[in-house]
């Protein structure tokens, strides 16, 4: 489908982009997005690991208690762990509506992520 056939139908709410969410990463990682994009998927990544290991060093320096009435220490740095995990999720989401907002605003953009084949079309009545 090309850009003005889109825009058509994008206008009258007759299309559905759907985004491929590792080829948004993908896409964002290769700097396609701008170099914004590329730094706040970096930064992500780097507070993953650091809360990922201040839980681990946590867990392992600190008493375990398994206690449901006390809450020992070492329980934060399970805690912090579990949260940090989710992270990724919330970086591949943002790379991927960040994918779809640049394909809906951005023409040359749009045909870029064409060839890289990370978005589908899905139009509807």
């Amino acid at each position: 489908m090309d850009r003005a056939q889109f825009e058509n139908l994008w206008f009258l709410g007759n299309v559905r982009i759907s985004v491929d969410d590792k080829k948004a990463v993908v896409a964002v990682w290769q700097g396609h997005l701008g170099k914004g994009k590329k730094r706040k998927l970096i930064r992500g990544g780097l507070y993953t690991l650091t809360l990922m290991g201040i839980g681990i060093w946590i867990m392992t320096k600190a008493e375990f208690e398994l206690s449901p009435v006390e809450i020992g220490v070492s329980w934060w740095g399970a805690v912090l762990f579990v949260l940090a995990a989710g992270i990724p999720f919330l970086m591949k989401n943002s790379a991927s509506q960040a994918v779809k907002n640049s394909i809906i605003r951005d023409p040359e953009f749009y045909n870029l992520a064409q060839e890289l084949e990370v978005f589908e079309l899905e139009e509807y009545e």
